[in-house]
């Protein structure tokens, strides 16, 4: 899936705008502030690209966490019913365009945006990639160790921020007992 900018209030009239895609039911589980590599062979034959996620991955344990924006998208089921999604092992990444590969996602996702209903998957009309997750890479810290943590970032960098927020969110909510 690709989300329209106004969905997260991504300003749309940058010379480099963000493009942020959601990587649905993905079988692996990351930490906050690691990165992934992407490969979408139809915009790239032979490219991978390291991106961070914007989220990490869900928290397993109950009690079940409240809707959060980015989960809160109607999907059409396999048999055309509208259903709203479940926590899943969804992967956000907020990807600004640059050249190469980052620039022909941005105008394919410009395209994209143009369809009558990008996201419904019963429409004639609909445009799929492809792609493949490696990873993840990188050994974070326990972010919950700490008593104070201060995120200071710029540009897309703030994907690493979010993913860490977006995990002290959930712990703080199903683990409360681990944070400090």
């Amino acid at each position: 899936e690709m989300l329209e900018p106004h969905n997260l209030s991504v300003t749309t009239d940058t010379e480099n705008p963000t493009t942020t895609i959601r990587i649905c039911n993905v079988p692996i589980t990351w930490r906050p502030g690691q990165h992934i590599k992407l490969y979408l062979p139809a915009l790239g034959a032979f490219e991978t690209h390291p991106f961070t996620p914007a989220n990490c991955s869900n928290i397993t344990t109950p009690p079940p966490l409240p809707p959060r924006r980015s989960q809160d998208v109607e999907r059409r089921g396999s048999t055309g019913s509208t259903m709203t999604t479940a926590q899943s092992n969804d992967i956000l990444l907020m990807i600004r365009a640059h050249s190469g590969l980052t620039r022909r996602l941005k105008e394919f996702h410009t395209e994209w945006l143009k369809l009558p209903c990008p996201n419904a998957t019963l429409s004639s009309n609909v445009t799929s990639l492809t792609a493949y997750v490696d990873g993840p890479y990188g050994s974070p810290p326990s972010w919950e160790i700490y008593e104070n943590l201060t995120l200071i970032t710029t540009s897309t960098g703030v994907s690493f921020a979010l993913s860490i927020m977006d995990y002290l969110e959930q712990t703080c909510i199903s683990h409360a007992s681990k944070l400090n």
